[in-house]
């Protein structure tokens, strides 16, 4: 008998909610190597979860929904608006994990301003995750590392779940990183290093 394996079902949520005072404007709808940068974050999504990607909202969703009118419609992709944004990053994530279908296997989670993250940096963290264990007690978070820092992007399997619906404030998935630091998969990914907080590094990076 030839044994079918169950194609693991991965989900890409990007957190997009931030009101990004210090960037003194709409970071999610600022331009990069033209496209936005939310758009950006998606398009990167649709190469490795083409069907499954959730984008969470919060502060400008009116602005952002109306100026990325054609990015929503496309197939695959939903939204989802956090009403109490302003909680911090660990509210929308947990907010975004709620919106999660049941069937979920594990969720990559992105940011719109790590700019210089590529397709490969994905490609190769659903292949690393993979080729890990997925069965409930195994499955491990495979997360990105640069400088002495663990963080995102990271894929949290389902086993992880209960704990980022719970998350709150301004703490997001490095809080559940540092958790299990000591049973994780980190990737070395120094692209994952830069995150653009203000207009001033937004430039220098496209100076590059």
């Amino acid at each position: 008998m030839v044994r079918i394996e169950k194609k693991p079902h991965v989900h890409t949520l990007i957190l997009a909610a931030g009101e990004s005072r210090r960037f003194q404007g709409c970071k999610q709808l600022a331009m990069f190597k033209g496209q936005t940068l939310l758009s950006r974050a998606v398009t990167l999504a649709e190469r490795v979860t083409p069907e499954a990607i959730h984008v969470v909202l919060g502060a400008n969703a009116k602005r952002i929904r109306a100026e990325s009118h054609t990015l929503f419609q496309r197939p695959g992709l939903s939204t989802h608006y956090h009403e109490r944004w302003s909680e911090g990053m660990g509210s929308s994530l947990a907010a975004g994990m709620a919106s999660m279908p049941k069937q979920t296997d594990a969720v990559l989670v992105l940011l719109v301003d790590q700019v210089n993250i590529s397709l490969e940096d994905l490609q190769l963290m659903i292949a690393a995750w993979s080729s890990t264990p997925h069965n409930i007690r195994d499955a491990q978070i495979v997360c990105a590392n640069y400088g002495a820092t663990l963080g995102v992007p990271a894929l949290f399997p389902a086993r992880y779940f209960t704990e980022l619906k719970r998350l709150g404030g301004d703490r997001g998935a490095k809080k559940i990183i540092s958790r299990y630091a000591s049973d994780i998969l980190a990737l070395p990914m120094e692209s994952a290093k830069t995150d653009i907080d203000t207009v001033e590094e937004l430039n220098r990076e496209l100076s590059r």
